[in-house]
């Protein structure tokens, strides 16, 4: 039996981050500290009138 779409979500997660941004993290976008986890500062979109939650 398969195991639900929530438990194979929540085990491989973190390997899905990973292989989609590692690339990022070699053309110099990103830096591999910040793939270690959640935002911790607000994303703003140019020309959106969607202000992010002060958290």
């Amino acid at each position: 039996m398969n195991p639900p779409s929530t438990a194979v979500a929540e085990r491989d997660l973190t390997a899905w981050y990973r292989a989609l941004f590692t690339p990022s993290v070699g053309a110099g976008i990103l830096k591999t500290a910040q793939l270690a986890g959640y935002r911790n500062a607000p994303v703003y979109i140019r020309g959106s009138p969607h202000v992010p939650m002060n958290v």
